[in-house]
């Protein structure tokens, strides 16, 4: 993913965020060499996340290479509170 996508999916992160309002947490993370980041946060509260504290199955256990999202999850939050996750894999080439 170049600098360009990047950044039209960081403002992408931001404008869910503002939409959706402060209860819905909105991440966006890229994948590279099966190494993840996260580039953006919108509404960190909900979780206690930062940029630099991700962690997922989802990459380790390579769910984006059978389906384009997955809904409905049960998650931790650094607080310990679950929460319920949903992703959506933007899939580039």
């Amino acid at each position: 993913m170049n600098n360009v996508q990047k950044k039209y999916f960081i403002g992408l992160t931001h404008f869910l965020g503002n939409v959706l309002g402060p209860k819905y947490e909105v991440v966006f993370h890229s994948f590279d060499k099966n190494k993840a980041h996260m580039e953006a946060i919108a509404n960190s509260h909900v979780s206690g996340r930062t940029l630099s504290s991700f962690g997922s199955n989802l990459l380790q256990d390579k769910v984006y290479l059978d389906k384009d999202f997955v809904f409905n999850y049960k998650a931790v939050a650094d607080s310990e509170k679950v929460i319920r996750g949903a992703t959506y894999f933007i899939k580039n080439g």
